[in-house]
Formats: C-alpha cells, structure tokens, sequence
C-alpha cells in the first residue's frame, strides 16, 4: 500500500453548530451538515485531494456514535484513502497490525439542484490500542463525485490542501514503527527525534512532546493527558495574505507560517504556508 491521507478528523463534541461558526470565521466555506447512518453529524472543508472533517457524536432523532465519546475535543482522527477496504484489512492482518473488520456506511448529500443522494463509505479500522493519539483508519470512497466537488472548494482563507500533520509523541519511534508496520517504509531521519513519513501530498512529522511544546508555543493544544496527540495541521493556501486578512489577530506569523493556536481552531493548532 501506498500511503495518502484522505481526510483529518476534528472532534467536536456536541457543539457542531458553534464549531462550524469558527471554522467559517477563520475563512473556511464548508458543506451542509450531514448526518452518518452510524449516528454522528459532520461538516467537511473540502481540499484538492483531501479534506477536514468536523464531527460531532450526535445525530437526528437523539442518536450517538457511541464509540466518540471516549476522545477528547481535538484532531483525533487520521485517515488513509484506500480502493479497497477489504483488501486493505486482509493486507493489514498479514503484517501483524490490530484491525477491525470492515464496516459500511452512508449519509445523504443535497446538491445544489435540492436532488439528494447518498454518499458510501466503507473504513477498516486499527484497533484503539495500536494508536496511542487517536482513531487511525483507512476509508474508502464509492461515490467520491458526491464529496469532491467544485462548489466546496473555494475557501475565502484560499486553503487548497492538507499538507502537514504534526504528531507529538513522548516515544515519536513507536508511532514511527506502527507506520513502517502499516505500510513497510521506514520515515526518513532528518535529525534526532525528528521524523518525517511522507504520505501522498501530505507530509507527517513526528517528534517529541518536548519539541511540540517548544514549537508551538501558546498555540499548542490541550493534550489532555495524553502521551501521543495530534497537534497541528498545516494547510496550503493560494493567498497568504487573504488568509491573514480574514483571520486576522488570532493568528500569528511564525516561521514563515500563520499559525492559528489551538485555542481559537478546535483543539488544534493550523499552519497556513504559501
């Protein structure tokens, strides 16, 4: 297997509605909200290749995704893009990596010709204790003309891409070996406790928690007692100055980025890069 990230999963809680406000104030254009047959909402910001899933465990009609709640609010969730999410479990099984069989399932998706349609989905998941900093799983998409769309993908901040993600671990080497076990590249060393895994357009970086806290600063989110989190997600955009425009003084220039501090994004710290 080839690794790609297809979406980052953002947990909301039960405030999807007050979430999605500060995603659309920091300059975002998301969809509607959806409603997954497993019970949990979601709005997504919708990039090239990839996207951002907000979600939040509660559906219509009082239904919960149970298996949620456990997480705290922030970048929990980290997903690959596979064709074929059976193979990908079978495969997963023969390199002695914990999964869970396959599920399915759908959400109705509203075009702008008010027809409805569902958008399917089939996921293999790594078992909880594989991945000390949160859901790791592989998605498949049946009906990606229903997600990839033109109209969701004009962002007035100009995001574009995922192209980072950030993981800060107090052991960054077992996070690294459960990704050499997934996909059998070991990450390239660029210097101590430093790691970086390549994954399609995207690039995951992993280092210690000393090192994030020294990075991100105030920007940092909580890590609620975790020893492996996601910290922060890095977006490109086609105007760096639009970006700064529409966000404004929450967010700083730091190291050639804007980085908006996890305060103000969810639980988790975004880079914007030209």
């Amino acid at each position: 297997m080839l690794p790609a990230i297809d979406h980052l999963v953002l947990d909301v809680g039960e405030d999807l509605g007050a979430a999605a406000s500060s995603y659309h104030a920091l300059g975002f254009d998301l969809t509607a909200r959806g409603h997954h047959t497993l019970g949990s909402s979601n709005h997504l910001a919708m990039f090239a290749t990839n996207y951002l899933e907000l979600l939040s465990p509660g559906g219509p009609g009082g239904m919960i995704r149970q298996e949620l709640g456990s997480f705290p609010r922030g970048l929990n969730g980290l997903v690959f893009a596979t064709d074929d999410a059976d193979a990908c479990y079978r495969d997963l099984q023969a390199r002695g990596v914990g999964v869970r069989e396959p599920q399915s399932f759908s959400r109705p998706v509203t075009l702008a010709d008010r027809t409805t349609h569902d958008a399917r989905f089939r996921t293999t998941h790594l078992n909880r204790e594989e991945a000390p900093f949160g859901r790791l799983y592989f998605c498949q998409h049946f009906t990606r003309d229903l997600v990839w769309r033109p109209e969701w993908q004009r962002h007035p901040n100009g995001a574009q891409e995922i192209t980072g993600l950030l993981i800060g671990a107090d052991r960054p080497d077992a996070v690294a070996a459960l990704l050499t076990r997934m996909f059998g590249d070991v990450p390239s060393r660029e210097a101590a406790g430093r790691l970086r895994f390549i994954a399609g357009r995207a690039v995951i970086e992993i280092v210690s928690t000393a090192t994030i806290a020294d990075r991100l600063g105030d920007a940092m989110p909580d890590a609620a007692g975790r020893l492996a989190f996601m910290a922060q997600v890095s977006l490109k955009t086609t105007s760096f100055r639009q970006a700064r425009d529409i966000i404004g003084a929450r967010a700083a220039v730091r190291d050639g980025h804007l980085l908006v501090p996890a305060s103000v994004a969810g639980n988790v710290a975004i880079a914007f890069e030209a």
